[in-house]
């Protein structure tokens, strides 16, 4: 079964013809249910800090979102404050921030891309001038946050009232509404975290495995893309479509990620020959996310169009004019480290030479 057969067989009784607006860029899309849509992800969508070996993406999220990307992935951390180094760097402004959650990756002195309701409030920003919209966030909650903590921020950047609630449509069994619904009814950002505390209180904050299963994520840089998932089908398929290269440091092996590498794996082909993949599965598995780095190279957009069964169509918006690129050319080859870890390094082995070298 290929791409194009499977979604057509998805669609059939749908009247594209009656049709008057667009959804997510595209008006096939709007009597589609949430679960017959495909999605273009980015990986660590936070994570496009010029020139450090951490960072996935090229991009940051206010371009991402311009361009046509409506699924992210978030690091959930709390903030590294242990060592005060903030005044050795200039950004005393960060620590003193109210946010409770950070986005970073790994750790925060590794890379720190600043508050997570930062980030929600560009979301709000484009949902409010663009909504006709699906936007959907995954969240790896990575220091454990409880389900309130998330939902504080969401309410900070007066984005809570658009978070789809499952309980609406679970009265007779859950069943995904349509993205026309979901726009509609003003409740279009839809929120997956890989632990939650409190499905009562907080079912707009969802537990990941229960809604969506993946595959890999650790994939080698010319090893193949299968479509075996890390659980069983759960009814959404995050299909992850990245690759790391290992990187020597100081003697040690590090995975990391490379745009060299990902232009090669975001290719047309390797896209959807993965996606071919679930799609023949038993049962078949339509990969309603595939998640890239460095979205920006390859034909991401033009193989979610091809799963999707729409002719590609430029859906870039102007949201945010003044973003930009926050990367520099990156390579391999280019190592760096994050002001914050660096500063920490240096103030640290400061403070040892005093306190054992009477310096």
């Amino acid at each position: 079964m290929d791409v194009s057969s499977y979604t057509a067989n998805r669609i059939a009784q749908v009247d594209i013809a009656r049709l008057s607006t667009v959804c997510n860029g595209y008006s096939e899309l709007c009597p589609r249910q949430f679960s017959d849509v495909s999605f273009l992800t980015t990986h660590n969508s936070y994570a496009s800090q010029s020139g450090l070996i951490a960072s996935n993406q090229d991009y940051p999220v206010t371009k991402q979102l311009d361009d046509g990307i409506r699924a992210f992935m978030f690091d959930l951390h709390t903030a590294s404050t242990t060592l005060n180094v903030s005044s050795l760097i200039g950004n005393s402004k960060r620590q003193n921030s109210p946010a409770q959650i950070e986005l970073c990756h790994t750790s925060c002195y590794l890379l720190d891309a600043g508050s997570f309701v930062d980030q929600l409030v560009n979301i709000k920003t484009f949902i409010n001038a663009q909504p006709k919209n699906v936007i959907t966030i995954f969240l790896e909650n990575f220091d454990r946050f409880s389900s309130a903590d998330i939902q504080s921020n969401f309410v900070a950047a007066n984005l809570a009232d658009n978070l789809f609630n499952p309980n609406d449509y679970s009265h007779n069994g859950f069943k995904w509404p349509t993205l026309q619904e979901m726009i509609d009814t003003k409740k279009n950002v839809v929120v997956f975290s890989d632990t939650i505390s409190d499905q009562t209180t907080y079912p707009q904050i969802m537990l990941q495995s229960t809604y969506v299963a993946q595959t890999s994520f650790e994939v080698k840089s010319g090893a193949p893309f299968t479509c075996s998932l890390m659980q069983s089908p759960t009814g959404l398929t995050l299909m992850n479509h990245f690759v790391y290269v290992d990187q020597n440091i100081l003697n040690s092996t590090f995975q990391v990620p490379d745009s060299s590498a990902s232009s090669t794996a975001n290719a047309l082909a390797s896209i959807t020959s993965q996606s071919k993949l679930c799609l023949n599965s038993n049962p078949p598995l339509f990969p309603n996310f595939v998640a890239l780095d460095f979205y920006n190279m390859g034909d991401g957009f033009e193989a979610v169009a091809s799963i999707n069964n729409v002719s590609l169509t430029n859906v870039g918006t102007n949201v945010f004019p003044n973003s930009t690129s926050q990367s520099t050319s990156k390579t391999s080859s280019s190592i760096k480290f994050s002001p914050v870890y660096t500063a920490t390094f240096l103030s640290s082995f400061l403070l040892f030479l005093i306190l054992f070298c009477n310096i």
